[in-house]
């Protein structure tokens, strides 16, 4: 039947489809993967203009500090390291260790200088005095929910960036003040930071910058260098408990893109 000639004659068509219709042949031959072969001679998978940060070099800015994989944290926890690290300073604001470029830690660091810090810890109030009395008052509104809660600086996110900031900072300006380019390896590794008081004042700041230059001077000692490199040494045993645990890539298959660069640089595969 002719559908047109059911329409009223101001609509009909200008043509009718063929009859009968045409089949067309189709068969299905499986997928087939597109051909990559020889791809890699019009691009690179890896980036040929790796950051700052990811290249064995000094930084350029406070921000080429980077940190380490988040399960460092409790691995070294776990392990109690800290307390087998000689601390570089140890001061009311601050307590810092360093784990060289040789400590197993180090290598899942994502920059040539790296650094870790605690997110808790502090004093009431930012001030020992005044702690103390907190915590020791009897009086008629020890009961008071006031009285039950902790406000440490640290809890505080704003505090947390503040102190980390300035921290890395510092810590970028005593590098460049102490380290020539031949003198990388001395201060390749993993700058720990465990915060005690919130730095507040100009003083308070001052005493910080202070520290920290002291610290990274304390590096180019000959004899604590020897004393890092046996600790790291003792220390390696346990690697095998921090690298089968570690994130080395964001998301899968990301070594394959263009302009990949690795997270973790100095990873040894």
């Amino acid at each position: 039947m002719n559908l047109s000639s059911k329409l009223p004659s101001t609509r009909k068509v200008l043509f009718s489809a063929p009859h009968p219709f045409p089949s067309i042949p189709w068969t299905f031959n499986g997928f087939k993967l597109p051909s990559v072969k020889d791809c890699n001679e019009f691009f690179s998978t890896h980036s040929t203009n790796v950051p700052t940060y990811a290249r064995y070099s000094l930084p350029t800015a406070p921000t080429d500090i980077k940190g380490v994989d988040p399960e460092v944290y409790s691995h070294m926890n776990r392990r109690q390291m800290a307390k087998q690290l000689p601390k570089l300073a140890s001061n009311r604001f601050f307590n810092l260790i360093f784990f060289p470029e040789s400590h197993h830690i180090a290598s899942v660091r994502k920059s040539t200088i790296a650094y870790m810090f605690s997110n808790k810890g502090g004093t009431l109030f930012n001030d020992g005095d005044y702690a103390r009395l907190f915590t020791t008052y009897k009086g008629t509104y020890k009961k008071d929910n006031y009285f039950s809660e902790k406000m440490l600086p640290m809890d505080s996110a704003i505090e947390r960036q503040r102190f980390r900031r300035l921290v890395k900072n510092e810590l970028y300006e005593a590098i460049l003040k102490y380290t020539k380019n031949e003198d990388i390896n001395i201060v390749a590794g993993v700058f720990c930071f465990r915060f005690g008081l919130v730095p507040v004042t100009e003083d308070d700041h001052l005493r910080v910058k202070l520290a920290i230059r002291k610290a990274v001077s304390s590096l180019f000692d000959r004899k604590l260098q020897e004393q890092l490199k046996v600790i790291s040494k003792k220390h390696q045993n346990m690697a095998a408990q921090l690298l089968p645990n570690i994130t080395v890539h964001n998301t899968m298959g990301e070594e394959n893109v263009p302009g990949y660069y690795p997270k973790y640089p100095f990873l040894k595969k």
